[in-house]
């Protein structure tokens, strides 16, 4: 007996999920795929067991039918038995099953996909952001939140590594030289860290063109002998490849890392391993091979590094498009005075120093991190945080240096901090340091940093009327130092006199 399928809905084989047309939100698994192969071969057919009811009656309608056969001879006549349309089992779409898992959950790891689904956020960045806050965390939300699932489809925007794309780097860094380096920033790396060139025309005993001449020879060799190309399922951000590149009868092999999506022609955006600064190109995926091991970063150190910035664990993700932004232009890039501290650790952090456009004094990196909020992973009181950055650059840099902005048109220094409370941010211990960093981070009297337009004399006298002693302290220690660094501005000395007065009138003992 046959079985139609509209007569067998409650048949386990066709319950409600991913494939079967029902509304169930679950992701595929190997069981459901089993099931789905086993239905598409027996197509109408129920693979449901007959009951002992169901037998006992089957059996005796051929009983019944045997006994009216030898009693009574029937005319034949046709049975028409109408199967109605074959019901198709196809899989969903994959991008639109990713969408809704990745929706019903608002953000999920990255490491707890499957590969292919990995892939799929890795070339869909216009659809799935990767974020990292933390070093190693790598979780997976949509860009909209909104978006109908039903209408997305698999792309080619390759997103922009993170840490942990890169933390495979961390095996190559013996052989780079500790202390005061020049390198250029290439790209800034989420939570914390950072590709950059180490070289620059002013270093005379590195002699990028021989090394990258006796590379590209045996990639020459290596490619050639086993031409392994990479494919689309296998591209990951951060990864090692080899580039070959083909003009008419020139053919070229670099060593390069895939950095992200092209922003003209191509699958996607690579950078040059070897050069001795930043070369950024489009490539096609055709055009990208393994790396052979003999020619591999473990036997020859590649130009590029990946480095954190020093004491820092992460910024935040308002601050990381800052970051970005800052490292991301190129007007704003050239080679930078940084410093890579000795230690034990296989993963390099490094510093540079920067000029903060809110008041165009210069400073080293890790420091602004830390006044602008960044999570602070250790502070192992580094000799290069004693040095003034003004002085190294003056001996080694000349102008080799960034500009970093905050993108905001207005912005208040960090000098509206107590000096116990910028203390602590910056971890100074003492009152004539206090007093120096204070003064740097003051914005100029251009940008109206003015006792009157901060309403201090208003502030001061709330906290004398509320009697708070320390408040106000703190207050008189803030205004004495910002005045000192100011040399003899009259301002801040009238806002002086008017706290000493104020507090001869409550009298209150300074």
């Amino acid at each position: 007996m046959v079985q139609l399928i509209s007569e067998a809905l409650h048949d386990p084989l066709f319950e409600s999920g991913p494939g079967f047309g029902g509304t169930q939100q679950s992701r595929p698994t190997s069981r459901n795929s089993n099931i789905a192969d086993a239905g598409q071969r027996l197509g109408n057919v129920s693979l449901r067991a007959p009951s002992r009811n169901e037998t006992s009656s089957l059996n005796n309608r051929q009983a019944n039918s045997e006994d009216t056969a030898r009693s009574t001879v029937q005319p034949m006549r046709s049975v028409s038995a109408s199967f109605g349309s074959r019901r198709s089992i196809v899989p969903e779409n994959s991008m639109k099953v990713l969408v809704e898992y990745v929706s019903s959950r608002g953000s999920v790891k990255f490491d707890a996909l499957p590969s292919e689904d990995q892939n799929l956020v890795n070339f869909n960045s216009d659809i799935f952001k990767v974020i990292s806050t933390k070093p190693g965390e790598v979780f997976v939300t949509l860009v909209d939140p909104t978006v109908d699932a039903s209408t997305v489809k698999d792309g080619n925007s390759l997103r922009y590594p993170v840490e942990a794309d890169l933390r495979w780097m961390s095996e190559f860094t013996d052989s780079v030289k500790r202390g005061r380096r020049y390198f250029k920033p290439v790209m800034f790396v989420p939570p914390r860290g950072f590709l950059l060139m180490l070289s620059s025309p002013e270093e005379e005993d590195l002699n990028a063109d021989n090394n990258m001449e006796k590379i590209e020879g045996l990639l020459c060799g290596a490619v050639t002998e086993s031409a392994k190309g990479i494919e689309r399922l296998n591209v990951r951000p951060g990864m090692a490849a080899v580039y070959v590149y083909r003009q008419g009868a020139v053919v070229r092999y670099y060593r390069v890392l895939v950095t992200g999506k092209a922003q003209e022609d191509g699958d996607l955006m690579v950078l040059l391993a070897d050069h001795s600064d930043q070369h950024i190109v489009d490539v096609q995926i055709s055009d990208l091979f393994e790396l052979p091991e003999k020619a591999s970063f473990r036997r020859y150190a590649p130009n590029v590094i990946f480095a954190t910035l020093y004491a820092t664990a992460g910024f935040s993700l308002d601050e990381q498009e800052i970051v970005f932004k800052n490292f991301d232009d190129e007007e704003r890039k050239t080679f930078v005075v940084g410093f890579i501290p000795k230690d034990n650790s296989k993963n390099l952090s490094i510093d540079m120093i920067l000029k903060y456009e809110e008041n165009g004094e210069l400073y080293w990196f890790s420091q602004i991190a830390k006044n602008r909020g960044a999570t602070v992973s250790s502070d192992l009181n580094c000799s290069h945080l004693s040095r003034s950055p003004r002085e190294i650059i003056d001996r080694y840099g000349s102008e080799c240096f960034m500009v970093f902005s905050t993108f905001q048109q207005e912005n208040v220094g960090e000098a509206t901090l107590s000096p116990g409370q910028f203390r602590q941010s910056n971890g100074l211990n003492s009152e004539a340091n206090a007093g120096q960093t204070i003064a740097q981070f003051v914005p100029s009297m251009d940008r109206a940093f003015s006792p009157r337009n901060l309403d201090a004399y208003a502030l001061f006298s709330k906290l004398m009327e509320k009697k708070d002693g320390e408040a106000v302290g703190n207050m008189i220690h803030f205004a004495r130092s910002v005045h000192a660094s100011l040399q003899d501005n009259s301002e801040w000395a009238h806002l002086i006199a008017f706290m000493e007065e104020l507090c001869e009138r409550y009298d209150f003992r300074l």
